[in-house]
């Protein structure tokens, strides 16, 4: 890979990423527990019809679907093959999205997604299919981006707390160019934003 060759000649911070080598640091926001929180709050206010939407199996992505599994897994709610709904990204794919599980004809009260766009479109979907939000259909979206606020109603999100990410990263090189003790990996706990979509 470009990194480890990169890591034999100077220190690598990544940021949202993890690679194990000698010269590599990561800082990442744990996705994992931000989805799996969303499904504990829908949980608690009565969803069980629960669906995740998203688009790349990055790093991330993964973290996300996992996080999010574990939680349905917690809660006992049974995952059918249209649970995890895969998508091209941006509104096109959440309004895509939100057509295909109409067209299934599965109950569903909440959708999580894996970006802000997405869970944009999936708002716009669900208001051509005549659905209100947040009282048939909640919808909470990630990255916390001005998008959150265009929509209508507001986007409830994952600040994902990216400007702490970047901090931490020059902070993490500082420290390794002064040959100060680092840690190979921070973790950064994001934090969910409550507006009016769920």
């Amino acid at each position: 890979s470009h990194i480890i060759e990169a890591s034999k000649k100077v220190p690598v911070v990544i940021l949202n990423s993890h690679i194990e080598g000698e010269n590599i640091y990561s800082i990442v926001c744990d996705d994992s527990y931000a989805t799996s929180n969303i499904v504990e709050v829908l949980y608690k206010k009565g969803h069980r019809d629960i669906y995740y939407i998203y688009d790349v199996a990055s790093f991330s992505g993964l973290a996300k679907i996992e996080g999010f599994k574990r939680a349905m897994n917690k809660f006992d709610i049974p995952m059918g093959k249209d649970t995890l709904i895969n998508v091209k990204s941006g509104i096109e794919g959440g309004m895509e999205a939100t057509l295909r599980l109409e067209a299934t004809g599965c109950e569903y009260t909440a959708l999580v997604t894996s970006d802000d766009l997405i869970a944009a479109g999936t708002i716009k979907g669900l208001r051509r299919l005549g659905k209100k939000i947040p009282n048939d259909v909640a919808v909470f979206g990630f990255n916390n981006s001005t998008i959150s606020l265009c929509t209508y109603p507001e986007l409830s999100s994952v600040d994902n707390r990216v400007g702490d990410m970047a901090k931490g990263a020059v902070e993490i090189l500082y420290d390794v160019l002064h040959k100060k003790q680092v840690s190979k990996k921070k973790v950064v706990i994001p934090e969910l934003i409550f507006r009016d979509s769920c």
